[in-house]
């Protein structure tokens, strides 16, 4: 049983690797999330539109795009990061 619950893990880890993304990607806005979470030493700045649009610049050049809910949201998806996303720049419109 616990060879399931470690095969899970790593195939989740896996999914939220940049190298399964495609430059200017868009992603759901929940898979948003995870990448941030699981890749903050990725991700150089989040911009955020008044249309609730999200592109998360990274560091090798590439944009994810997203949507969140609510305006804001993404500021409060890096603030409950925590130390791990500090570096990463908020840009607003």
């Amino acid at each position: 049983m616990k060879l399931i619950y470690i095969f899970v893990v790593i195939i989740l880890v896996g999914c939220a690797s940049t190298e399964n993304y495609k430059n200017e990607q868009q992603l759901e806005w929940n898979e948003a999330k995870v990448f941030i979470n699981s890749n903050p030493e990725k991700i150089d700045n989040v911009v955020q539109a008044h249309s609730l649009h999200i592109n998360i610049l990274l560091k090798n050049g590439d944009t994810l795009k997203t949507k969140e809910t609510r305006i804001d949201e993404i500021f409060s998806v890096l603030r409950k990061c925590g130390k791990p996303c500090k570096h990463i720049g908020w840009i607003t419109e």
